[in-house]
């Protein structure tokens, strides 16, 4: 039997759920710039097979004049900053991938799908 089960909790703190396949956040983790490492730790070690984040990573916005507009209202508007990098010095986790997304919400707060998987 499949099934899909949903929980709300907060993050950035110990939270005592049972393990699960996958984690994902949208959009939730730029709303807590300064919180978002406690909130990656506690998703990662949740999840067994991965975690996707849907959520504005500057270093992957377009390279283009909406793209310089859209990192120049992140840096003013102190959202997330540093999601890619962490994730990247992470020991035990695989960055499976980190693209943009073809389709936009908001012209100025592009959606970054990441894929972190369990590996070297």
């Amino acid at each position: 039997m499949t099934f899909c089960r949903f929980e709300i909790a907060d993050v950035t703190k110990r939270v005592s759920l049972e393990p699960c396949d996958v984690a994902f956040t949208i959009h939730a983790l730029e709303q807590i710039p300064d919180d978002f490492p406690r909130a990656v730790d506690n998703m990662l070690a949740l999840s067994g097979k991965g975690t996707v984040f849907f959520e504005p990573v500057w270093e992957r916005f377009p390279k283009n004049l909406l793209g310089l507009a859209a990192r120049f209202r992140r840096y003013n508007a102190n959202y997330l900053n540093g999601l890619l990098t962490d994730l990247e010095s992470r020991s035990g986790v695989r960055i499976a991938h980190a693209e943009a997304m073809a389709t936009v919400g908001n012209p100025l707060n592009h959606t970054v799908e990441i894929v972190v998987v369990p590996g070297a």
